[in-house]
């Protein structure tokens, strides 16, 4: 808990909403911004990512993975509870060709079902868009969209 007090501390002094929030408007969330982000405040491509995924309007969650596990996530405000990303990667997803097969990252968002992410009853009811690009230490990254809660408005 004081961990993350100190991290929202953080993020705010070196990414002032207000700057950041300017160069984000009306701009996809994908890691092509999240790069440009952490080039412009000087931090890490993580440190953006999460900054964007605090600050977007839009319910959005990042997701990094080992080899072996789910190592932790990120979601915005908007994220419905009811979703949690699945432990393992799913070879639906393009997380899993990335870190297992080496292939290209995407850094713009694809449109990926959402039980590759999600495996519960729940995740049927929503569209998603991934777009994921490999971290440090042999980790993915990535950034999850819902799109459209079916049947929902």
């Amino acid at each position: 808990p004081v961990e993350r007090v100190a991290n929202r501390y953080a993020a705010g002094l070196l990414m002032p909403a207000y700057l950041f929030e300017e160069i984000c408007d009306r701009r996809a969330n994908t890691f092509t911004l999240a790069e440009e982000l952490a080039k412009a405040f000087r931090v890490s491509r993580t440190a953006a990512a999460i900054r964007l995924v605090d600050l977007t309007d839009r319910p959005v969650m990042l997701v990094c993975h080992s080899k072996a596990k789910r190592e932790w996530f990120h979601k915005s405000p908007l994220w419905p509870d009811e979703l949690w990303p699945n432990d393992d990667l799913d070879t639906r997803s393009r997380a899993f060709d990335i870190q297992f097969s080496n292939k290209a990252e995407n850094r713009v968002m694809i449109s990926v079902t959402a039980d590759a992410w999600f495996g519960r009853a729940a995740s049927g009811r929503y569209d998603i868009r991934e777009s994921t690009v490999r971290g440090g230490n042999g980790t993915t990254l990535s950034l999850i969209e819902i799109v459209k809660a079916v049947g929902r408005r």
